[in-house]
Formats: C-alpha cells, structure tokens, sequence
C-alpha cells in the first residue's frame, strides 16, 4: 500500500482506450493507479521498481508474452496478485488462465460494479493469506468428502454439502446460498459443479446448479423449483434431464 493506504494498481492492456477507462474508473473509486503497459515485456520490467498491490492483465494482450504466461512469471517471482481482463475466453484459454491463479476475472463488457468487485474480492483473498500466513492456491475452496472450506470474511468457513441449496454463476465468479449465507467464490460454476456430489447435485439452468435433495416444490411445467422458499429456474432445454433425475431420488 501507499503512504496514504490507497490500493496501488498496475495495469496492463494493449488497447489504451480499454486501460485509461479503466485507470478513470478506478482513480475516481480512490484507488491509485501508478502505471499502464501496453505490453507484459515492459510491464515485467518496472515491476519491481513500482511494486503495485494488484496488477491487472488481459489475457489475449499481444507481443511475445501473453497476459497468461505473464501472470504465471508474476506469480512464481513476484507473489502479486492478478486480474484477469477477458472477453470470454475459449475452454483451452480459461484454463490455462486458472492454472495461474488468478485472484479475480473482470469481463468485458464491465461496470463499475464489476471493477469493485474485482479489487474487493482479490483484497479479501490478501488479507485472509496474510491473516493465516497463506497462499489461497484453490480459489477460496477446500474440498472434502462431505463438504467444502470456503474463506469468508478472513476465515475458513465449514459448508457441508447438505447445506447448500443451490450455486449461482455470476459471470466468472459463482455464488453458494446455503440458509442463511451466501458466499461469493472467485470460480465459474462449472468448477463447483464438477466438484460437487453427482448424485445430489444437478444442473438445472446455464446459471444454477440445484441440490434435488432439498427440492420441495416443483412448478407444474418444470419452469421453476422451490428449494427454503428460493425459486431456482429451470430451462426448457434441462426439464427432461431434471425429471428424470428427480424420479431416481
């Protein structure tokens, strides 16, 4: 941080018009921005000179190091957390990306909301490393038979599978609403959904996973369920693959 505590960004991007919107945005949230790089070369280069708290990265910037093998170099010799700037990225691209671990991912089109989020969520995941003397190598999640660990508010939080109703995406990050939390995790839902029990859970929508042990209403066309009062919708395409499952329980 900076003398007067404001969080130090450094921004990396080959389209200027893109990184000085962005620097504006970010400026008038009062953060400071100490620098812009239209390529990874030069950015690698000042690095050490400015160290910047954040540092955020387009993916597809060009030049002979991409914003991937960049956030790789950054993390093994530097420690500094990434953001992602992306536009939807290609299933061989997204992973590659995940494999850095990067603290957040801000997809263009982006608000300003999107912009907070992204320094709020890399910040919260600092300050818990800090916190338990840390690196958060698995996105806030920590798996086990019957249940997961989530970093929440500086701590591991138990959340047992039964627990969870449903999971939300929200665009590259996805929500957890158990009955009385919703936790924020910096992973898409696919992830989560790839991790947790197949036989509990099931993908109802593009943008929802339900837990069927919980379901206690089901709309009379299969539009909607109610799982503590929440109404999860269920698209057309996934009705006869939600029924079928839900005559195997």
């Amino acid at each position: 941080m900076s003398d007067k505590g404001k969080t130090k960004i450094l921004i990396v991007d080959d389209e200027m018009i893109v990184a000085a919107d962005i620097s504006t945005r970010y400026t008038n949230m009062g953060y400071e921005v100490i620098g812009i790089y239209t390529s990874a070369e030069d950015a690698l280069k000042t690095i050490d000179t400015h160290r910047p708290d954040i540092i955020l990265i387009d993916v597809h910037i060009k030049g002979t190091i991409d914003g991937i093998s960049a956030a790789l170099i950054i993390f093994e010799n530097h420690r500094i957390p990434v953001i992602f700037i992306t536009s939807n990225p290609d299933e061989e691209t997204f992973k590659r990306a995940i494999a850095t671990r990067p603290y957040a991912f801000i997809t263009t089109p982006y608000t300003n909301e999107d912009l907070k989020q992204g320094i709020d969520l890399t910040m919260n995941r600092m300050n818990s490393e800090k916190e338990h003397n840390t690196e958060d190598s698995d996105h806030h999640l920590a798996i086990m038979d019957d249940r997961l660990f989530i970093h929440h508010k500086h701590r591991l939080v138990k959340v047992s599978y039964k627990d969870i109703l449903y999971v939300e995406a929200n665009r590259n990050y996805c929500t957890i609403q158990t009955p009385e939390v919703k936790y924020l995790l910096t992973i898409p839902l696919g992830t989560v959904e790839s991790i947790l029990p197949r036989n509990q859970f099931v993908r109802v929508h593009r943008s929802y996973v339900a837990n069927l042990f919980l379901v206690e209403e089901i709309s009379e066309l299969v539009e909607e369920l109610t799982i503590k009062n929440f109404k999860i919708p269920v698209s057309r395409r996934m009705r006869e693959h939600v029924i079928k499952r839900i005559n195997m329980i």
